[in-house]
């Protein structure tokens, strides 16, 4: 298994302009993730599957025990952004308490998770439902938070190639990608 990391194009020409960085991820000489780099966070965007009539379970209960210490819920404030069939955008703040006021996932065609704590951005989650067309994921985190292996497993086991959670090595690639991203902005990574 061969992992390279490789600014595209379009970020080298504009990097002097904005100072972001966009790279592809490749496995093997595929590509396999995007990642976005900012002054403030990273994005990680994939091809991805996911339950989406469980998209509320794996956003918000499954993805932060892959991310962060869940003892201070209490202290969580999500905001979640729908856009759900026959309605354009609806932005809802919410405490973690949401399940009875969140839409059926089966009418959401893409919805975004912001989750803070304290004031805080911890992070914010992406999906697209792939029974309108698009099954693209992404996630989004600040750049004090490292990338580990707990969140690129996550994101392997909600890849399209579900051969690649036994064909990467989790330790090694996240690495990588920490790497890249402390590279993009060396003073926040």
């Amino acid at each position: 298994m061969d992992i390279t990391i490789k600014e595209t194009g379009e970020s080298r020409k504009s990097r002097a302009k904005t100072k972001d960085s966009a790279y592809d991820v490749l496995v093997d000489g595929k590509s396999t993730l995007f990642l976005y780099v900012n002054g403030q966070t990273y994005v990680l965007a994939w091809n991805g599957t996911l339950d989406y009539e469980r998209l509320h379970y794996h956003m918000l209960d499954d993805l932060p025990t892959h991310l962060t210490d869940m003892r201070d819920l209490h202290a969580w404030r999500l905001t979640a952004t729908f856009q759900t069939v026959g309605l354009a955008v609806a932005a809802m703040p919410f405490p973690l308490r949401y399940t009875t006021t969140l839409p059926e996932p089966k009418t959401v065609v893409f919805a975004r998770y912001d989750v803070m704590k304290d004031r805080e951005f911890v992070y914010a989650a992406t999906a697209a439902n792939p029974r309108f067309g698009d099954n693209e994921l992404a996630l989004e985190r600040p750049h004090t938070a490292l990338f580990d292996e707990r969140a690129l497993t996550w994101i392997l086991d909600h890849h399209e190639d579900t051969t690649l959670r036994d064909r990467v090595a989790s330790t090694e690639a996240a690495a990588e990608i920490r790497q890249a991203i402390k590279n993009a902005h060396p003073r926040q990574g």
